[in-house]
């Protein structure tokens, strides 16, 4: 099972598939929050907000025993540590994504062992290498995997906060061969090293560090938080895994949304717009990235796959419900994230009625025809456990796009 420690910016996962919430209690205290369970795509996942779920623990009074103990205990065999950082190295601005090697500790007074003295045998740990080989190639190649530019080592600096450091601090950082500067860094990952827990960090830049590039004279809080919603929305595509034909849960129907403008729709929404926007998608189901509700999105974009197709308009579409305006149908190409590399001929009617509902619960309905139309079926599909393949009666028109040699094919 996958750890996933969650840092400012980062304090849920729209995407993870939740089966449970559980208060985990540790010899060393409470960690930060209840931890969740589920899974992102076909992985068991367990995520803790390292900051608590309001944002309201500061690094230095972090219970960072309790948190790897925790997650430890409840079966993380690996642990990924995500994490807002300064820039100090000149190709580490804002919004960069860097994937650290070193650590050099700066922080004091914290609980930094598990060894806490009495009857038991001093242990050493080996710290030469703080982060571990192979979680640090899984982000690397994950990174790899969806077009994302990830820059591959740096050195991070672990500072005690919540302050944030002076000019001649930063200074001083770099002199010591320092490229980040963060302030959680450790003890998390010396304690994840004392339990023999593999683990290692992305950092995503927020901000030039003191002294540093629009940071000379001040750090630009304003500018702050936008750029970290941005880089962590590339985050959560490096954690996000879309399913693929052959996982059951897409065969599952899906369940009605029953509550309307609340946090968890809103994330959820906006993984889906992130990850349709990132494939150049021209719909979304929620099925398809784990979440077993009635949602999906479509349109709202120029799809250069399509230059020909008449606008869609952007739509979030909420427990649809859909009625055929004619028997006419006609046959055409649809591809899917779920069926990656193959594509069909799908008949699908024409002319249709939908209805559902929009993020706020607001009830509206249309009517649709052609590409409109075609759209709206195929996502709907996935709510019902339907995927294109199922609907195709030629299979002489079925195959891989490389051996079907086609000019211009619908794909999600």
């Amino acid at each position: 099972m996958l750890g996933i420690i969650g840092g400012s910016g980062l304090t849920q996962l729209a995407n993870l598939d939740v089966s449970h919430r559980e208060v985990v209690r540790t010899p060393y205290g409470e960690p930060s929050g209840p931890l969740t369970f589920g899974r992102i795509g076909s992985r068991d996942v367990v995520f803790v907000a390292r900051h608590g779920y309001g944002h309201t623990i500061p690094p230095h009074l972090v219970n960072y025993r309790a948190n790897m103990h925790a997650l430890e205990s409840s079966g993380a065999t690996q642990v990924v540590s995500v994490a807002s950082v300064g820039g100090i190295r000149g190709d580490m601005g804002p919004g960069v994504l860097v994937v650290p090697h070193q650590i050099i500790d700066y922080t004091w007074g914290r609980e930094m062992t598990f060894q806490s003295g009495g009857d038991g045998p001093v242990i050493h740990v080996d710290f030469t290498d703080p982060y571990d080989a192979a979680v640090r190639n899984l982000l690397l190649h994950v990174a790899r995997s969806v077009g994302e530019e990830v820059i591959d080592g740096g050195v991070y600096a672990a500072t005690q906060g919540p302050r944030l450091e002076t000019a001649a601090e930063i200074d001083r950082l770099q002199r010591d061969g320092a490229d980040l500067v963060g302030m959680t860094g450790m003890p998390e990952a010396a304690l994840a090293r004392e339990l023999a827990v593999p683990y290692a960090a992305l950092c995503v830049v927020a901000n030039w560090a003191a002294g540093r590039g629009d940071s000379a004279h001040g750090i630009k809080f304003d500018s702050l938080e936008a750029v970290l919603h941005l880089a962590m929305t590339r985050v959560r595509e490096m954690i996000r895994e879309v399913l693929r034909m052959g996982d059951p849960r897409l065969l599952r129907v899906a369940r009605p949304v029953t509550a309307f403008g609340t946090p968890q729709l809103t994330a959820l929404l906006r993984d889906m717009r992130d990850t349709m926007a990132h494939l150049d998608g021209a719909g979304l189901a929620a099925p398809q990235i784990g979440i077993d509700l009635r949602v999906v999105i479509f349109g709202g974009m120029v799809n250069p796959r399509y230059p020909d197709a008449p606008a869609v308009p952007d739509t979030v579409l909420i427990n649809p419900e859909i009625a055929p305006l004619s028997v006419a149908e006609e046959e055409d190409w649809e591809g899917c994230l779920s069926v990656p590399g193959l594509r069909g001929w799908v008949p699908r009617r024409t002319h249709l009625h939908y209805l559902g509902f929009d993020e706020t619960g607001r009830r509206f309905e249309r009517t649709a025809e052609g590409f409109h139309a075609r759209v709206v079926q195929h996502e709907c599909d996935h709510l019902d456990g339907v995927l294109y393949p199922m609907r195709v009666r030629d299979f002489t028109r079925f195959g891989f796009v490389e051996a079907l040699n086609l000019p211009g094919v619908i794909e999600e």
